[in-house]
């Protein structure tokens, strides 16, 4: 089954709801980790950037 999670893109306000078998990567943006790159195999979208750290996206695709 297909799982979707919503995230809100900081740079442009818009919720994104990404299927996580599409996620290819989740890094930190910065060395405090308070933001997230996640890369997907989304050509119209493939990398974004959320407010959340990386532990907590990950919490999200995992849970």
């Amino acid at each position: 089954m297909n799982k979707f999670v919503k995230f809100t893109d900081v740079s442009t306000g818009h919720e994104i709801f990404v299927n996580v078998t599409h996620i290819i990567a989740v890094t930190p943006t910065s060395a405090d980790r308070t933001q997230t790159w996640i890369h997907t195999a989304n050509p119209q979208n493939p990398t974004f950037t959320i407010d959340e750290n990386v532990d907590a996206v990950m919490q999200k695709l995992g849970g």
